[in-house]
């Protein structure tokens, strides 16, 4: 590091410390030529300052490197842990670069994976982002020609000109023969397709298909890419969906909100419905959760007396393990014999 550097970096840290309320007289250089290039810095510091668009967007920029950071550790980043960080610049208070970054999401980012999703004008309370929809699926063109499978009419015999049974090369309906015109030379859709023109199918043959060569824009904010917003009771949760999986995330969300309620019957739903097999009581033990078995049972009486978990039920397997299930998915029969399978046979079975 350059010397002037060094004397610059001293200068702004000076700075902070006073603005934080400390006793920097001890602190201060001596000499005539620290002072120069302190009253330097200091111009520097204050020419920083008059651009804050360029120092929001730095630190817009730091929130999204941090929130990679910790999903690479399969954490949520939280606006709420961003001022310990040191991520919020002396221009800006916490709010502000919490709703900086919201804003910079919802205008640059794809905050729920779903930009052109109809109806989403932001993110849902506490519901699952969403993926990008495949453009692919339903396409504005069609790969059929209109025709029925079967041999293309380019393999067809090319017709001798002496042949009789060719006539003329208009069919019945007053259009060009398309074996015939392919063997002939001539463009297969020389004359536009019309009612009175059907193609061997009964209807009118599609139009040729134009290729294009256009190169696809590339996005002009790739710094949001992968950024995903998970709205929270007090604040929101922002990860890295290229480095969390969605369903992690969810699970991460609902232990951050610190709600076992919701979500002991989050999972337990899920776990009826996506399998299909009921869950077992332990299985709230491992991370993200860590509940044990007490703060499970709780949970589930506790959301009972709520009224929310009418379709949920408790069964235990032959040596005593607890599993939940929800019987919109899962009959009680069913989920007897999967608890019993998981807890006891499936271990005599490996």
């Amino acid at each position: 590091m350059r010397e002037e550097d060094e004397i610059r970096a001293a200068v702004i840290e000076l700075a902070r410390a006073q603005a934080a309320g400390e006793d920097i007289a001890d602190a201060l250089p001596h000499g005539e030529a620290l002072a120069t290039a302190g009253a330097a810095a200091d111009g520097e510091v204050a020419d920083d300052a008059l651009d804050p668009e360029q120092a929001r967007r730095e630190a817009i920029l730091a929130v999204l490197d941090v929130v990679r950071a910790a999903s690479r550790e399969s954490l949520l980043s939280c606006p709420c842990e961003w001022e310990a960080a040191g991520l919020v610049p002396p221009s800006m208070m916490p709010e502000d670069l919490e709703m900086a970054v919201y804003d910079a999401l919802m205008e640059f980012g794809d905050p729920n994976g779903s930009r052109e999703a109809a109806g989403v004008g932001g993110p849902d309370a506490g519901a699952a982002p969403r993926r990008a929809a495949n453009k692919h699926v339903k396409s504005a063109f069609s790969s059929s020609n209109g025709r029925p499978v079967g041999a293309s009419p380019f393999k067809h015999k090319k017709p001798r000109a002496d042949d009789p049974a060719m006539g003329d090369v208009q069919g019945a309906g007053g259009c060009p023969d398309r074996a015939s015109s392919a063997a002939t030379g001539t463009a297969q859709w020389a004359v536009p397709p019309s009612e009175d023109c059907l193609s061997e199918s009964g209807h009118p043959p599609a139009p040729p298909q134009e290729t294009s060569n256009q190169i696809p824009e590339e996005d002009p904010h790739p710094e949001f890419a992968h950024i995903r917003l998970l709205m929270g009771a007090e604040s929101y949760y922002l990860y890295d969906d290229s480095a969390m999986t969605d369903a992690y995330a969810r699970w991460a969300f609902l232990a951050a909100e610190d709600d076992p309620v919701a979500t002991f019957i989050e999972c337990v739903r899920e776990e009826s419905s996506v399998y299909p097999r009921p869950m077992a009581r332990e299985s709230l033990a491992n991370d993200p959760f860590r509940m044990k078995a007490e703060a499970v049972e709780a949970a589930f009486a506790e959301a009972r007396a709520q009224g929310r978990a009418d379709d949920i039920e408790r069964v235990e397997a032959s040596n005593g393990d607890v599993y939940f299930y929800s019987t919109t998915y899962l009959t009680p029969r069913r989920a007897q014999a999967l608890a019993e399978w998981d807890a006891v046979e499936r271990i005599r079975n490996v």
